[in-house]
């Protein structure tokens, strides 16, 4: 029986979140991880129902079997237990002086995406400087 797949939701409006899940993917050796676009969002509530859009727009998300979701650099830290060349990373990832820092390198990162995507030639028009969710998100 093969082992249940974490479910790794990015923005696929956003092309350093994009580039993110291309290397996350060629890391994947063992197949171990589902991808899912926030942009599609119906599927996205189908499946997580208590993710709220605009938060999963902010942060990727990691959803484990069992439901637990894990957020930004937790998320990353995740996605990167799974990954055959990373795991032995893993461990590392709790000592005190990263679980400080790691956090906030993420938030910046995530905060200035599309600052980020602009510069390395990928603009995307956005309100306020955040992209909606596509599909019948702000209908509910």
């Amino acid at each position: 029986m093969a082992a249940a797949k974490i479910t790794v939701i990015y923005d696929g409006l956003c092309a350093l979140c994009r580039q993110t899940v291309k290397w996350i993917r060629r890391l994947d050796w063992l197949h171990a991880i589902e991808y899912q676009n926030a942009q599609d969002w119906d599927e996205v509530h189908r499946r997580y129902p208590q993710l709220v859009p605009q938060e999963i727009l902010g942060q990727i998300h990691v959803a484990a079997p069992g439901g637990s979701v894990y957020v930004g650099y937790i998320g990353m830290r995740r996605i990167m237990k799974n990954l055959p060349l990373t795991m032995w990373l893993y461990p590392f990832l709790f000592l005190p002086g990263i679980t400080w820092a790691g956090p906030k390198v993420y938030a910046w990162v995530a905060d200035h995406r599309y600052q980020i995507n602009r510069l390395i030639g990928d603009p995307v028009v956005c309100e306020d400087g955040v992209c909606k969710v596509h599909g019948s998100a702000g209908k509910r």
